[in-house]
């Protein structure tokens, strides 16, 4: 069950934040410094008949500080000092709450989530904080049996009932571990986006291809979130994968400004933007190999970098392998820039704009279409596979991914 606190960074009163920092015993000098931070503090605003009033401030934490986290979470700290129960266990995230709690039937964990909820109610009260018991979801995790009677879970005077998924830090999770409100989450959300975009990049005279791509990884970064918790899961559903594939191939087509009739796989080539399941593997190997070096305690940021770099090689090496699947669509445009595969992604000079983006897919320009309806004695015909590949040795440098990893 998550929970959340009715604007609680914003109301924490200071004594509470006094009076955890005393029960830290942290040095006298230092209280003695936070007091007189935390003292004669007011606000100053303007009322309705125009004058200025004045009033004094005795909570919040004060945001835009390296104090400010630290003063919550001494002050919050409290919610964990309460009796734990077999089988329970509290996560807290800034003003966001788990609990969970384990048993052998629905009932039962119901019971312990609400003798836990009721605990950690007192303790937030003693901060003088309230809980949004609107902003409270409760969800029951079980496996393939379905349980014939969904209980409920008391939050004050509120009964929350159970329900199939609930929204953590900002990842859908359902009762299942299949993500499907979270890919469905995603896709309306990058749709949205991606719409927007779509105002920003028109075809010809919008900016230049340097901007498109940096517009690109704004949305790129709402796809890929979470990657190194749903990976798995999204690697084996085809249906998610076709789903987002879709907004991926919106976003491609609108980088590169190429045809709407674009195959998904090399509008992404062209665009520079990897396949989606590729991404995910990425970050999810990041992740794990970061959390490993942090438990033997070998963390640093060179670390992480040599990391990050090499999970990017494999992911290049992954995407040209994926690439010769012949049963893909745009095979084309593929064969053209496949073998210069790195060159490409690792380009760094010159500019893609929209006519070469037509060159490259067959499509041709408008002259083609005045030929066509003969306001124009001459047609610009669609170049071969070995006309690009002349054009890409030409204007590609050499610019190896380096060698591959051996999978782990």
């Amino acid at each position: 069950m998550r929970s959340r606190i009715l604007s609680g960074i914003n109301s924490i009163p200071w004594r509470s934040i006094k009076e955890a920092l005393r029960k830290k015993r942290v040095p006298e000098y230092l209280r003695r410094i936070i007091d007189s931070y935390l003292s004669k503090r007011c606000i100053v605003c303007r009322t309705i008949d125009g004058r200025m009033a004045r009033r004094s401030v005795e909570a919040r934490v004060p945001l835009g500080t390296v104090f400010g986290p630290l003063f919550w979470n001494f002050a919050y700290d409290s919610t964990f000092k309460v009796n734990r129960e077999m089988g329970c266990r509290i996560i807290c995230y800034a003003d966001d709450t788990l609990i969970i709690a384990t048993a052998e039937d629905a009932p039962t964990a119901a019971i312990l989530a609400g003798i836990r909820v009721t605990r950690i109610l007192s303790r937030i009260e003693r901060l003088k904080l309230r809980v949004s018991e609107e902003k409270t979801e409760a969800v029951l995790f079980h496996g393939r049996t379905r349980p014939v009677f969904f209980p409920f879970v008391s939050v004050g005077n509120c009964r929350i009932k159970l329900a199939n998924s609930m929204k953590y830090l900002g990842i859908y999770i359902d009762n299942r571990w299949i993500f499907r409100d979270h890919f469905a989450y995603v896709e309306a959300k990058v749709s949205k986006v991606t719409l927007a975009l779509c105002r920003l990049v028109p075809k010809l005279k919008g900016p230049m291809e340097g901007k498109r791509q940096l517009y690109s990884k704004v949305i790129q970064s709402v796809l890929s979130y979470g990657a190194s918790i749903w990976c798995d899961v999204f690697d084996a559903s085809k249906e998610a994968q076709r789903s987002l594939r879709r907004v991926q191939r919106t976003l491609a087509i609108r980088v590169i400004a190429a045809y709407r009739t674009m195959s998904c796989d090399a509008a992404l080539l062209l665009a520079g933007i990897p396949v989606l399941h590729i991404t995910a593997m990425c970050r999810k190997g990041v992740y794990e190999r970061s959390t490993a070096f942090k438990i033997r305690g070998e963390w640093s940021k060179e670390a992480v970098a040599e990391i990050e770099k090499s999970e990017h090689i494999a992911l290049c090496h992954r995407w040209e392998d994926y690439l010769q699947d012949r049963s893909l669509f745009g095979q084309r445009t593929i064969e053209a820039v496949r073998p210069k595969f790195s060159e490409w992604i690792t380009r760094t000079h010159g500019s893609r704009n929209y006519y070469m983006f037509q060159l490259f897919t067959g499509h041709g320009s408008f002259g083609h279409f005045l030929f066509g309806i003969r306001k124009k004695e001459r047609m610009n015909l669609a170049p071969s596979t070995a006309t690009i590949r002349i054009l890409l040795n030409t204007r590609c440098k050499r610019a190896p991914l380096g060698p591959r990893r051996a999978p782990s």
